[in-house]
């Protein structure tokens, strides 16, 4: 499992491709694809069959840091077709009051 890991002391390969990805608003949106070719490789810990939970995690920042501009990305999730997604954003509304 650690094999051929990163350590800290050196630079973190090809962060330069994913600085374009990285972001609450750009992870939220993100399609799948883009999130097993370019993400989930580096972030492995969050699997295929659940990439769901990338836009459940971006939704609890956006809830955990809010910001009006927030709120419509938030509102157009309770129309995913994900059911976990929903779900959280469902949530999220609640907790904001949207």
């Amino acid at each position: 499992m650690n094999k051929d890991k990163w350590d800290e002391k050196e630079d973190y390969p090809n962060l330069d491709k994913l600085t374009n990805f990285i972001g609450i608003e750009k992870m939220f949106e993100m399609d799948d694809e883009t999130f097993l070719n370019y993400i989930q490789p580096k972030l492995w810990y969050i699997n295929q069959e659940r990439a769901w939970l990338w836009k459940c995690n971006a939704i609890r920042a956006m809830v955990n840091s809010y910001e009006a501009k927030y709120g419509e990305y938030i509102k157009k999730a309770c129309h995913n077709n994900n059911e976990n997604v929903r779900d959280m954003a469902i949530w999220a509304c609640e907790k904001l009051g949207l």
